[in-house]
């Protein structure tokens, strides 16, 4: 099995130090995992995302350097289709460039996983109808971040992922809003909010989520 991965995904486990525990988690080599051959030059020239992640910026371009770079083409109807996503009242693409490759590489595969830490770009392919059919084949294919760490907890235990993700929360809302007691926030309540955080984003883009390993 392969892995496609977004930026905000690797960005994101990398700020909490666990990109080698979700490898593990996933069962996936460091070439199994598949990213846009743009993805570590975004990152190294971005300041915006250095100063937001920190020396989880220069873990995730180590990591970049491991990993495997797209080199397929993706299906040129479907990329016409995910460009015209558009909001309707300011006619701003929904869906970025990057995410557009992304799903539209699937194209030719069958057994994979979308690792995104996008939620706007999930909810936007859901509400478009034209995108149907890559919707579908998306369904159950897509990990999040709230639902990796909720897997990590298990495999880990709560206290080392908690050590981890703590000095990591300044870089995402739901990180913040899960571990906002610091060192003294508890199991049930975190797994509680990830829980709640994986629910809403599952109801919302209609199955697409994976809910088991």
């Amino acid at each position: 099995m392969i892995c496609l991965a977004d930026n905000d995904y690797i960005l994101k486990l990398a700020a909490c130090d666990l990109l080698a525990e979700t490898l593990a988690l996933l069962d996936l080599e460091q070439g199994d995992v598949y990213v846009l051959p743009t993805a570590k030059f975004k990152i190294a020239k971005d300041k915006r995302l250095q100063a937001k992640f920190g020396a989880g910026a220069e873990r995730a371009l180590a990591f970049l350097k491991t990993v495997s770079e797209i080199d397929s083409e993706p299906d040129k109807q479907e990329m016409v289709l995910l460009n015209g996503v558009r909001d309707p009242a300011t006619g701003v693409r929904l869906i970025h460039e990057g995410e557009q490759v992304l799903f539209a590489v699937t194209h030719a595969l069958n057994d994979f996983l979308f690792a995104t830490g996008d939620k706007v770009c999930l909810r936007a392919l859901t509400n478009a109808p034209e995108c149907l059919d890559i919707h579908v084949r998306h369904r159950g294919h897509v990990v999040c971040v709230e639902q990796t760490l909720l897997w990590l907890i298990k495999t880990e235990g709560f206290e080392r992922v908690k050590a981890k993700v703590v000095p990591a929360i300044s870089c995402d809302t739901a990180l913040r809003a899960a571990f906002g007691s610091g060192m003294a926030a508890n199991r049930k309540s975190v797994v509680h909010a990830l829980n709640s955080y994986v629910e809403e984003i599952a109801v919302e883009t209609a199955g697409l989520i994976k809910r088991t390993l």
